[in-house]
C-alpha cells in the first residue's frame, strides 16, 4: 500500500510489516514481540488501510487489528474480548477498508463483518443468519471492497454480498445468480463502474 506521504507499506506472511521510504531508500520493520504489547499483535499481515489523518491500520491472520500512529510511532491493538460485545468479533481480520465517513469495515474469517467507529472505538457486528436472507451470505469474509459510489461489497466463501445502508441489509449473489464460483477472493472495479 502506498500512503499519502509516499511510504510503501508491505505486509508479509510471517515477517511482519515493512515500510519503505522512497526518499531515503531505507526500510523500517515492524514485528510481533510476545513480551511487548506495544508491537504488532501478529507477524502475518493480511490487509492494510490508511485513515484520513495518516494512521496505518493492519489486519492480521489471527492477532486482530493494529493501528500505527504515524506521528508518534505508537502501535495500538484491537482484539476480541468475549466479555465485551462492542469489541472485535474475531482476531482473524483478513480484509479492511475505510468508507467515506471514516468508519473502518473489517472482514473477519469466521465472525462476519465488523464496522469500527473511531469516535468511540467500538465495533458493530454484521453476521450471517441462515434464516434471514437479508443478512450477509457467510461469516467467512475474504474481501471488503468500497466501490466508486461508496457502496460496500463483501467477498465470502459463499458468494458476494452488497450492503444497503438505508435498510441495514444485504443482497447476496452466488453461482445461481451467475457468479463463476461462490468463493470470492477479490473484487475490483473497472472504469465503467463494473465489478470483477
Amino acid at each position: 500500500m502506498d500512503d499519502k506521504s509516499g511510504i510503501i507499506w508491505i505486509g508479509t506472511y510471517s515477517n511482519g510489516l515493512s515500510a519503505f521510504n522512497r526518499k531515503t531508500g531505507k526500510f523500517k520493520h515492524y514485528l510481533h514481540n510476545p513480551s511487548d504489547p506495544a508491537t504488532l499483535s501478529d507477524n502475518r499481515i493480511y490487509s492494510l488501510a490508511e485513515d484520513k489523518i495518516g494512521n496505518i491500520w493492519i489486519g492480521t491472520y489471527g492477532g486482530g487489528l493494529n493501528k500505527i500512529d504515524k506521528r508518534s510511532g505508537h502501535i495500538s491493538r484491537y482484539q476480541n474480548n468475549q466479555k465485551d460485545s462492542t469489541s472485535l468479533s474475531s482476531n482473524a481480520t483478513w480484509s479492511i477498508t475505510f468508507d467515506e465517513t471514516g468508519k473502518l469495515w473489517i472482514g473477519t474469517f469466521g465472525a462476519g463483518v465488523n464496522v469500527f467507529n473511531p469516535e468511540d472505538e467500538t465495533f458493530r457486528h454484521l453476521k450471517n443468519n441462515p434464516t434471514d436472507s437479508t443478512r450477509i451470505s457467510d461469516n467467512n469474509i475474504i474481501r471488503v471492497f468500497k466501490d466508486s459510489n461508496d457502496d460496500m461489497w463483501f467477498g465470502t466463501t459463499k458468494g458476494l454480498s452488497r450492503y444497503y445502508r438505508e435498510s441495514d441489509s444485504f443482497k447476496n449473489y452466488n453461482e445461481d445468480d451467475g457468479l463463476a464460483n461462490s468463493f470470492v477472493y477479490g473484487i475490483v472495479e473497472d472504469d465503467h463502474g463494473d465489478l470483477w
